[in-house]
């Protein structure tokens, strides 16, 4: 159970960013949000810089989506006699998001600078 949830995961991340990076490529063209090729840049054509924003925004939304299923799959009875290995800890997820929105942020504000 626990490794189709992860492999779920995986994939929808994975999908999720298959689709979001050729549309943030485009925009990036269009507004020239690109890496221009230089004397020490290995490139030698403009390299579009918002495909780095698609991962990490599919990695937030997975994350979300994760933790809004668990809570709403917690509020629906009989799942843990379903579910045996459905953890009991989903019931604290609410303590838990402020604490995740703040990682979150801080990696987000180190990876800018």
């Amino acid at each position: 159970m626990k490794f189709a949830l992860l492999a779920a995961t995986i994939i929808f991340a994975a999908l999720l960013s298959g689709v979001l990076v050729p549309v943030l490529r485009r925009v990036a063209l269009a507004r020239g949000i690109y890496d221009l090729p230089g004397e020490r840049k290995i490139h030698r054509e403009p390299v579009p810089l918002l495909g780095g924003v698609a991962i990490w925004g599919s990695f937030v939304a997975t994350v979300a989506l994760g933790l809004l299923g668990l809570s709403l799959l917690g509020r629906i009875p009989g799942v843990t006699d379903l579910f045996p290995s459905y953890p009991d800890w989903v019931g604290r997820l609410p303590g838990v998001k402020p604490k995740l929105l703040a990682l979150l942020g801080c990696a987000t504000l180190m990876a800018l600078l």
